[in-house]
């Protein structure tokens, strides 16, 4: 693959993308491009050379100029890198490579080649009636896949993709559907809950699903971080194959808005045979797509033919991870050959082919202390302190997108103002505070005007930042950390794993006292019939975390979508990303 990166970076750099052009080089120029010595330079072109894409002339003795004639297009030679091997990490290793070399910033139109040998509209419209596929340019490696450990927006969004759930929530009609499950019933002291499973659901490797996986898929989610929203499941029976009681152990009124969560999908039996870490990886379920592919730089679907519901349109569909392409997207520069979905754009140019969605309040950024640590817990003046001096509309209006707007609680529906005192006293630290978050660039950019915001009030902050596998067991060395709050279909779910999840920093960064006084408040939500009265007490929850300066909400977040108009079937689900299994291609004669 190397060789293939040296002769784009030759061709780039000294044939302006011409071919059969004689060019006159000296052994040291191409040295000091190929980063090697002048021998290793010897042994470059004699292999390019061998293989016909160069011919040349060697000039005789050190510095003499040889000519070069590059035979190769950047076209014929992404086709070459392709041919060679199916793994798109060696599309991606091109890109880093040609990036750390300044290649794509300085040469637009290699940039242009690559988006249409891998995005463009001819990878996407069908060769036959029956073809379709969707090729998206994504910009972080994804985590694991298992329902029961899903945090971050688009691992939900690909997990609704692969699984379903018993049942759904309806955000139009605000109101649960049936899915896997066709109808339900509970008995008056909302401790036994009984579904009906449809028939003749199958899982993507063909079994059908029987009532020993909903059981399997609720047991096994008392060993994983999701296991509140199984603490009270005292039992599961299965009655036949088809019919599944749930017994609890104290009453669970919103057990049926706790099966409407993405980490609520049924999984099969023993994961079908794979280990735990093979199913995160590569998961079975009963959803509209299954994966075919699914590595460091690549995630690929394909539909589900006997999906239960309706069929996607779509036949395949592949996530490219490209870390190193996100800061290039321009619409403009690839307008012959476009792009059908950009997921995340920060582009504001117009293009007649070209549509814009966005949807407001997917998510919300906040700062969490580490009440675990005693000269953090003992020092409310310092919390407090950092409400005062942090202006979330200063921080939006100068960052700008993807930050909608400040809130100061997780709520949708409304906004509670917790006024901090303005009239603290100022104080001094003995050591810097350490601010903490994961490797995204909102949180990155975030956390650095935060600093700059505490060293004018004379607070000395310093920044670490981790890769998202670590960061929870990392976020225990902080002082303070920078996470995200997901919204879910159901708030009143999506708010209790925020306080109730093992892997929600909220939970781990909690002392002990103010830990049981939530727990104590949850216990007392499920015992709650009706969900007015059930928002009240989690309003509790939130306020105890507010007033005493433990988490401060930040902003709300926003999402920009760019899609082509032969794309059909666009909307953004709560997450802030397109459903699948709607899409399909207009088609004109």
């Amino acid at each position: 693959m190397r060789l293939i990166y040296y002769y784009i970076h030759l061709f780039i750099q000294f044939s302006s993308s011409n071919t059969n052009k004689p060019i006159k080089l000296t052994r040291n120029q191409l040295s000091k491009v190929l980063q090697c010595s002048e021998r290793n330079v010897i042994h470059i072109l004699n292999n390019m050379e061998e293989k016909e894409w160069i011919r040349r002339e060697s000039g005789k003795g050190r510095g003499n100029r040889t000519v070069i004639i590059f035979l190769k297009s950047l076209e014929e030679m992404f086709g070459f890198l392709q041919s060679s091997s199916a793994k798109y990490h060696d599309i991606n290793g091109l890109i880093s490579y040609l990036d750390q070399n300044d290649l794509l910033s300085n040469y637009s139109h290699v940039l242009e080649s690559i988006w249409k040998e891998l995005f463009g509209v001819k990878k996407g419209l069908p060769k036959k009636e029956e073809e379709e596929y969707l090729h998206i340019p994504y910009f972080r490696p994804l985590q694991s896949l298992d329902p029961s450990l899903i945090e971050r927006q688009t691992e939900r969004h690909m997990v609704e993709q692969i699984f379903d759930t018993l049942v759904k929530f309806n955000m139009d009609r605000e109101e649960v559907e049936p899915s896997i499950a066709h109808f339900w019933e509970r008995d008056e002291s909302g401790k036994r809950w009984t579904f009906y499973l449809r028939k003749g659901v199958t899982f993507h490797n063909g079994r059908v699903l029987d009532a020993e996986d909903v059981k399997f898929t609720f047991e096994r989610l008392r060993d994983s971080p999701a296991k509140w929203m199984v603490a009270y499941l005292d039992e599961v029976v299965c009655i036949g194959r088809s019919v599944v009681h749930f017994y609890f152990s104290i009453p669970v009124f919103n057990w049926l808005y706790i099966l409407c969560s993405p980490k609520a999908s049924i999984v099969p039996t023993d994961f079908n045979g794979l280990k735990p870490e093979e199913f995160s990886q590569k998961p079975i379920g009963t959803g509209p797509y299954k994966v075919k592919t699914h590595h460091a730089n690549l995630l690929s679907l394909s539909v589900h033919q006997a999906y239960f519901k309706e069929r996607a349109h779509i036949d395949g569909i592949s996530i490219h991870i490209m870390p190193s392409v996100e800061k290039y997207i321009n619409i403009r520069k690839i307008e012959q050959e476009p792009l059908f979905y950009i997921p995340f754009t920060w582009n504001t140019e117009k293009d007649a082919d070209y549509k814009n969605i966005e949807r407001g309040n997917l998510s919300i950024k906040y700062l969490m202390w580490n009440m675990r640590k005693e000269q953090v817990r003992d020092n409310y003046l310092l919390r407090g302190k950092m409400a005062e001096i942090l202006n979330k509309q200063k921080m939006i209006d100068t960052l700008g997108y993807p930050r909608f707007e400040p809130v100061s609680t997780f709520y949708r529906q409304e906004i509670l103002e917790y006024e901090p005192d303005n009239q603290s006293p100022a104080f001094h630290l003995r050591e810097p505070l350490l601010l903490m978050t994961y490797e995204l660039t909102p949180n990155e950019v975030d956390i650095r005007w935060i600093q700059n915001e505490c060293r004018k009030q004379g607070i000395d902050v310093e920044l670490r930042i981790v890769p998202f596998s670590d960061f929870f067991e990392e976020s225990r060395n902080a002082d303070l950390v920078l996470s995200e709050y997901v919204a879910e279909n159901v708030e009143e779910i999506a708010l209790l794993n925020l306080f109730q999840s093992e892997t929600s920093v909220l939970h781990n960064l909690l002392d002990r006292e103010n830990g049981e006084k939530l727990y104590d408040l949850y216990e007392t939500v499920l015992h709650e019939e009706f969900q007015e009265r059930r928002f009240q007490v989690i309003k509790q929850m939130e306020e105890l975390l507010l007033t005493n300066h433990i988490v401060l909400p930040l902003y709300s977040t926003y999402q920009k979508a760019l899609y082509h108009e032969q794309l059909m079937g666009i909307s953004l689900s709560t997450i802030g990303l397109v459903p699948f299994k709607d899409l399909f291609y207009r088609k004109e004669n």
